[in-house]
């Protein structure tokens, strides 16, 4: 910008250090320039710029006072959320990355500094209830004080020490940005299991649930941010962030830290883990419903808006409760006498659904005894009237269905083929059974209604059972 830096007097290269102004989060920022040429001096003066938010501990007095003392005598409800980050060194100057964690966490963490001279060793020892190492890293939370450096992975750069300090004094950002990863994540895990379909539709799929999910996100975050300073949810986020501050500072939080450190490192190899569970999910998930994977879904039905405009059907696994029952029967009745057209006005019924709940079971071919058992039973009861010509309605009295309300029958009203021993068979709310693969048939090209008496299939409370 050209007229910027006439406007600055920004006429030679220069360097453009951009700070924050003042003390509080989010605060205006304030520009310094630098002039020099040589990496050492331009070094020197950025640790010096960094540094100037590093408070000096000058006493064990002060030390003890301001930095060590416990969370019983602090009233203030800043004071109560406040963590301190303290350096106990033999040199002059904080390093650079603890400097620059200084800048980054402005109005969120205060940072201290403090040279340990020799002879202030065994008091600083003493209020530590330890040996003192030097350097050593000191966090100080409302809860208690740690020593940070001696777990594994603890390790004292700037990629550390910032997800320790984000996880113990997490920032709004923070959290959404973690929300924001793990719901894009759910959304990605949802479009991945849906079966075979064609590139438009997967496409439509995708844009469509990435922006349900986003917005369902958006719209909870605005209803925290416009709620968060009631008095019950603010007493109620401190006491989550005491809850996850202790986690944080237990192995647990240091391994899960690692973890997510490793991870967020090396893009490719978090990609790769994510892909391999997603896949993992998928075999799991298409191993327990390798039926309805294959299922063709109308080009209207590829997005589910019909529920928010539709009442829908009653099923066999969710049956209307008897106050609707009528009015479902009385306007089913009403479409269908209306639907001559066979366009608009026939019922809509929410992807087949109804189709999973129908019962199904294996065809089981009367045996000799069961025939030898039933004439035994007829010349018990004096039955003698059947002629031959009854042979296949006494065929059907031997056959023995293990679903309750189903009409014995021998043979498919559809394909018009005998039942074989260990046929799969499939049964609808009339009682009327058919082969699977020919009712299933029937019923995808948008014939919801018995091949044999008419009756709507995702209806159960058929006439012949409230007899």
């Amino acid at each position: 910008d050209r007229r910027l830096c006439k406007t600055k007097g920004w006429n030679e290269p220069l360097l453009l250090l951009a700070m924050p102004k003042g003390t509080t989060p989010k605060d205006k920022v304030v520009i310094r320039t630098c002039t020099y040429t040589r990496p050492q001096h331009i070094i020197t003066w950025l640790a010096e710029q960094l540094s100037i938010r590093v408070h000096k501990v000058a006493s064990v007095q002060e030390l003890e006072e301001g930095w060590l003392e416990g969370g019983s005598n602090q009233t203030t409800v800043d004071s109560l959320r406040e963590v301190k980050v303290l350096l106990l060194t033999h040199i002059l100057h904080p390093p650079l990355f603890l400097a620059a964690l200084s800048i980054k966490f402005t109005g969120r963490i205060k940072f201290g500094m403090m040279t340990v001279k020799k002879e202030e060793e065994g008091a600083v020892s003493q209020r530590l209830k330890q040996e003192l190492r030097t350097p050593s890293y000191l966090v100080v939370t409302p809860e208690h004080t740690q020593v940070y450096g001696r777990r594994r992975g603890e390790h004292y750069n700037f990629w550390s020490m910032n997800a320790l300090l984000r996880a113990v004094q997490p920032d709004a950002n923070d959290i959404f940005l973690l929300t924001l990863l793990v719901t894009n994540m759910m959304a990605f895990l949802q479009i991945v299991q849906i079966g075979f379909i064609t590139w438009w539709k997967r496409l439509i799929i995708l844009i469509w649930t990435f922006a349900t999910y986003n917005l369902y996100l958006f719209a909870a975050w605005l209803l925290i941010l416009s709620t968060y300073r009631w008095p019950v949810l603010s007493t109620a986020s401190d006491q989550l962030l005491v809850i996850v501050r202790s986690i944080a500072l237990t192995d647990i939080g240091n391994n899960l830290r690692n973890d997510c450190i490793l991870l967020f490192t090396h893009p490719l190899f978090f990609l790769a883990t994510f892909l391999l569970f997603v896949f993992m999910t998928k075999c799991y998930i298409s191993g327990s419903n390798t039926e309805r994977e294959g299922e063709e879904r109308a080009w209207w039905e590829v997005l589910s808006l019909d529920c928010l405009f539709r009442r829908p059907m009653a099923s066999l696994s969710r049956p209307l409760p008897p106050s609707e029952i009528q009015l479902e029967e009385g306007i089913e009745l009403l479409i269908e006498r209306l639907a001559v057209p066979h366009l608009w006005l026939q019922p809509t019924l929410l992807g087949g659904d109804y189709i999973k709940d129908l019962p199904v079971w294996r065809y089981q071919i009367p045996t000799e005894d069961d025939r030898v058992r039933r004439k035994i039973v007829e010349l018990m009861d004096g039955d003698n009237s059947r002629d031959d010509s009854s042979s296949e309605e006494r065929e059907e009295d031997l056959v023995d269905c293990p679903v309750k309300g189903m009409l014995p029958t021998t043979s498919c009203a559809v394909c018009l083929e005998t039942y074989q021993d260990n046929s799969v068979l499939c049964g609808l709310p009339c009682g009327h059974n058919y082969h699977k693969r020919c009712i299933h048939m029937w019923l995808h090209t948008d014939n919801h209604q018995c091949p044999i008496c008419r009756w709507p299939v995702y209806k159960n409370n058929h006439p012949r059972f409230q007899q």
